[in-house]
C-alpha cells in the first residue's frame, strides 16, 4: 500500500525531487498503449493545425493589432 506524501516534505529534504515524492505514493495499475489508427489520425491532423496556424500568421497578427472597442448594451435590451 502507497502512503500519502504532504507536499512539504519535498521543501524538507525528505524527497529529492517531485519525482521522487510523486513515485514513493504512487504504483502503476495500467499501461495503455496507443492505437495505432487514431494516431495516425491525429497526426495528420496536428499537421494540418500547425500548416493553418502558419497560413493565418498574417492575418491574427492584423487582427491583433485592431483598437479595442469598449463593449455597450444594446439599447431596448437584446
Amino acid at each position: 500500500m502507497t502512503e500519502l506524501i504532504e507536499p512539504y516534505r519535498v521543501g524538507v529534504g525528505v524527497f529529492s525531487d517531485e519525482y521522487s515524492a510523486a513515485t514513493a505514493c504512487t504504483e502503476v495499475l495500467e499501461t495503455a498503449q496507443p492505437d495505432p489508427q487514431r494516431a495516425a489520425f491525429y497526426t495528420e491532423l496536428f499537421a494540418l493545425y500547425k500548416q493553418s496556424q502558419r497560413g493565418l500568421a498574417v492575418v491574427n497578427h492584423a487582427l491583433s493589432r485592431l483598437p479595442v472597442m469598449p463593449v455597450t448594451a444594446a439599447k431596448g435590451g437584446l
